[in-house]
């Protein structure tokens, strides 16, 4: 298995031996501010190869490489990608509004989802009824006097069901996210902010903290993980979270 990685200025890194060393594949360019073409956009992998998205207020592109090391641009734009995920056999991105693409080269427009504020995150989700793709957006950084909205689509990008979200979106454009696991979707914002949902994603309750910030969350099969620093954040709810210190971190 190979795992990768996305950075700024168009910067990949690999790893076959379950993450505990990288390879830098491709060099960065050094044009990987958060407001560039080599702004980081996201990475997904399916159908037998990766495809990356890059660029934030400025041209934007998605390459698509079959091993990691030769990449090829498959389609450009002029005002950057809001993400790329990989669900339901296609791979979709957000330029506005939605295409898909069996192979990460040919693109289709599918859908728009009008979330009425910032496209912020992408994310594709596997739930016990199909795949799900959402999409979080906010004003500003996403904090309380923010307008912030998330919608979800159960039919690849063609529809779109939009609703308002609590205060657990922070900054999670580059931090935080969105999991399911357990029959719950749970959302943490970059300051630990935690809401989720038990409806499919209908509605959605604040729930707290976890305790501190976050970098990203996932589901591991048996409880939610929330990483900070040299700190894990574990819920089998999503709602009493547990902090541990990650093997080899020191308490401060």
């Amino acid at each position: 298995a190979i795992f990768m990685a996305q950075g700024g200025g168009f910067r990949t890194v690999a790893s076959c031996d379950d993450g505990r060393t990288w390879v830098l594949h491709v060099p960065g360019n050094g044009n990987g501010g958060d407001h560039s073409e080599g702004a980081p956009q996201g990475l997904a992998a399916g159908a037998g190869r990766f495809v990356t998205a890059h660029g934030w207020g400025a041209a934007g592109s998605l390459r698509v490489s079959e091993d990691g090391l030769a990449w090829n641009a498959s389609r450009t734009n002029g005002g950057g990608f809001g993400g790329v995920l990989f669900a339901g056999g296609a791979f979709l991105v957000i330029d506005g509004g939605v295409m898909a693409s069996a192979d990460g080269n040919l693109w289709q427009r599918v859908g728009q989802v009008n979330l009425g504020t910032h496209q912020r995150r992408f994310t594709g989700l596997e739930t016990e009824t199909g795949s799900v793709a959402i999409v979080t957006g906010y004003e500003g950084v996403g904090d309380a006097n923010s307008t912030r909205r998330i919608a979800l689509s159960r039919d690849g990008g063609k529809t779109w069901k939009v609703s308002d979200i609590p205060d657990c979106v922070y900054a999670q454009q580059f931090e935080g996210g969105v999991t399911y696991g357990g029959g719950v979707f749970v959302s943490v914002g970059a300051n630990g902010g935690v809401c989720r949902s038990t409806d499919r994603g209908a509605t959605w309750t604040r729930t707290g903290t976890v305790g501190g910030s976050v970098g990203s969350v996932l589901w591991t099969g048996s409880a939610f993980a929330a990483y900070g620093g040299s700190r894990v954040y574990v819920s089998a709810d999503g709602v009493s979270w547990q902090s541990q210190l990650l093997g080899g971190a020191s308490a401060v």
